[in-house]
């Protein structure tokens, strides 16, 4: 583990690399250009990247990196971001008759018995990408405040996003793995979620859809709790699980989970393009994460900003089931935006 991380790899960090926290207390960091599709080597990590509708996602190994504790790194940043002027962005907002448009397809689709639930995703757009600037303020915010988050994030000179999630994919080392049902939200105050029928019957969809995409997998499932994360809280369970499979072929399974996607008997992956931009969303809840020693770790990239074409991006979604209400679900698509705001420090 490196001491210390002087200004010219904070540099070559912000202008190009990539990173992602490994447990509570340290970080990986890699930085320089990026080879992509690089052969795997326990002692150099490679990232996994793909855009969320890709059938198959790409290997990026950076020319340099370092594990630091995030202690260390945060005091690194801070001698820098001390130097740096105040940045504001502005944002326009989603618009709610594009939302409305999701709510009231999916009231046909579920009246049709072609859906169960499905998660409709909205953006909040700001000109110009994300400079280095607002990365150094970013990362110095998170570190500071996302304890129980995964600080993620990679980015090249064309495109790039940082954010810090609650959901694991996937975290294996060998053949043993674990792996989480994430869903349901609410203000950190607000009424249980172990009581309310609407978010119990969202989050039962996703373990059922983790059990039947894994069923080989000898999965053993925790209790549900109500997990307080920041302002905001979910239910979540985790189940652990043996599988030998290529890293490939489990997140292939895995992606996306109900808990992003949809439950449905007879409409595929492909029908959520009726449910988002497209084109805007990219990164957004795609599978990221590293493969570094024997370890595999794979994060569901949530609450983040990402950027590409001159432009930046915020996203949310909420999960629709038969229960849903329009106004708490659009109330909820903000909230998770302005958490996001929040903890980027925008």
């Amino acid at each position: 583990m490196m001491s210390s991380v002087d200004s010219y790899i904070l540099n070559k960090f912000l202008s190009q690399g990539a990173v992602i926290s490994l447990n509570e207390n340290e970080i990986l960091i890699a930085w320089g250009d990026p080879l992509i599709n690089a052969s795997h080597n326990q002692s150099v990590p490679v990232f996994y990247l793909s855009e969320f509708f890709e059938e198959k996602g790409k290997w990026l190994q950076f020319s340099e990196h370092m594990v630091v504790t995030k202690s260390l790194f945060l005091e690194s940043l801070k001698q820098v971001n001390k130097r740096s002027e105040s940045i504001k962005r502005i944002w326009s907002e989603p618009d709610k008759i594009e939302f409305q448009n999701y709510f009231d397809r999916f009231q046909q689709d579920c009246a049709l018995e072609k859906l169960k639930k499905v998660v409709p995703v909205v953006f909040a757009k700001s000109e110009g990408t994300f400079s280095a600037k607002e990365k150094l303020k970013s990362l110095t915010h998170l570190l500071e405040t996302s304890n129980d988050l995964w600080i993620y994030g990679l980015w090249t000179n064309q495109y790039g996003f940082l954010g810090a999630t609650p959901e694991i994919l996937i975290d294996r080392i060998q053949n043993s793995f674990k792996t989480m049902a994430l869903a349901g939200t609410s203000v950190k105050e607000g009424p249980n979620l172990l009581e309310d029928q609407k978010e119990k019957s969202e989050h039962q969809f996703v373990i059922d859809d983790i059990n039947y995409k894994l069923k080989g997998c000898d999965l053993h499932w925790s209790r549900t709790e109500e997990w307080k994360v920041g302002n905001l809280k979910h239910l979540r369970t985790w189940a652990k699980g043996e599988s030998e499979e290529q890293l490939e072929s489990l997140i292939s399974k895995l992606h996306p989970t109900s808990a992003l996607g949809l439950t449905s008997g007879e409409l595929n992956f492909s029908h959520l393009k009726n449910y988002c931009e497209a084109s805007t969303r990219k990164f957004f809840g795609s599978p990221f994460g590293v493969k570094y020693g024997c370890r595999d770790l794979i994060l569901v990239a949530l609450r983040n900003i990402q950027w590409f074409n001159e432009s930046s991006y915020i996203g949310s979604g909420c999960g629709l089931v038969a229960e849903s209400e329009l106004e708490k679900e659009w109330n909820e698509l903000k909230l998770k935006r302005e958490f996001t705001k929040e903890f980027l420090n925008l």
